[in-house]
């Protein structure tokens, strides 16, 4: 069986399909509380978990234990969740800084190592050491693409 996981604005979805096309529903799940800035993005990894996440206006939604970030900074921030068997919800995080920050992307490697590109106007949008550009240009009315893997200050 192959699954397919779709997100909804507020509702995720997931089934699988067998190779002769017969549908199973898998779970599905309301998001509470999203208030969405519009900008989405959904992948899997090779265990199958879904890694689902959206830019929010919401500052309050659900976190996990250990959360990169428990509350939203910005006006509008990034939040993060990535999701099991049977929709089970393995950990949720807000990532960004107190400017605005949108996502566009998001992939998985078979090394279950995180990918992420969005834009930004934070000025303390967190980078590693090693970054070749440690800094926003322009000010906090213009933006910046971002792009990076998870690991030295992420830890998702």
């Amino acid at each position: 069986m192959r699954q397919i996981v779709a997100f909804f604005g507020f509702c995720i979805i997931a089934i699988c399909v067998s190779a002769t096309g017969k549908i199973k529903p898998s779970y599905s799940s309301f998001l509470s509380g999203v208030y969405s800035g519009g900008n989405y993005a959904i992948c899997s990894d090779h265990d199958g978990n879904t890694y689902v996440t959206y830019s929010t206006l919401n500052n309050k939604l659900k976190t996990t234990t250990g959360a990169y970030e428990s509350v939203g900074h910005g006006q509008l921030s990034i939040y993060i969740m990535k999701i099991g068997d049977g929709g089970r919800l393995i950990w949720a995080t807000y990532f960004g800084g107190t400017g605005d920050d949108a996502i566009y992307r998001i992939k998985t490697d078979f090394k279950g190592n995180i990918y992420m590109t969005g834009e930004t106007s934070s000025q303390d949008f967190p980078v590693s050491p090693t970054a070749f550009q440690k800094t926003i240009y322009g000010n906090k009315y213009q933006s910046n693409i971002f792009f990076g893997k998870n690991g030295y200050k992420w830890n998702l």
